[in-house]
């Protein structure tokens, strides 16, 4: 099990008792896959820290063209002996972490959601900032169900474990 799912599920079971909704932790957990961490790979270059939503974005952009495929995904990471966080990385088409901000990636567990490059590209343009989920400014409209999976989700989701 992934301990992030596991915090996750808790955190939001607990604030529904107390009649929250966490329409954020919903949709990662319904949504969400699980990835293999990794120490970021030689050739890539580290990224400017706590700015994990442009450094996965940026990564993404540089490696287009290039055979090896890069997807944005977006969600929590738990890094040990911390609460998950919501984070922003990217991976391969195995589904394995390119985390250019974190220097402990291959320690850390990751639960989140490969996003369509298109639909992250019109979104950043949108918002005018990196970083999908949890944006208030457009009245997390994707947490609510207002965009079609098919628009935003990538095809490696269907192809990595959910839990």
């Amino acid at each position: 099990m992934n301990p992030t799912r596991d915090f996750l599920n808790t955190t939001m079971l607990a604030f529904q008792k107390l009649g929250h909704d966490m329409p954020l932790f919903q949709f990662v957990l319904e949504h969400g896959r699980t990835f293999r961490a990794q120490p970021l790979p030689s050739g890539f270059r580290r990224g400017v820290p706590k700015e994990c939503f442009n450094n996965a974005l940026n990564l993404v952009i540089d490696d287009a063209g290039n055979e090896r495929g890069l997807v944005y995904c977006e969600g929590y990471a738990f890094r040990p002996g911390l609460i998950p966080v919501h984070h922003g990385w990217c991976c391969d088409m195995e589904g394995n972490v390119i985390d250019n901000t974190w220097d402990d990636s291959e320690q850390c567990h990751y639960l989140g959601i490969p996003f369509n490059m298109r639909f992250i590209c019109e979104m950043t343009l949108k918002l005018e900032h990196a970083g999908v989920l949890d944006c208030h400014d457009d009245d997390w409209r994707l947490e609510r169900g207002k965009y079609p999976v098919a628009e935003w989700q990538h095809p490696l989701a269907l192809m990595l474990p959910a839990n």
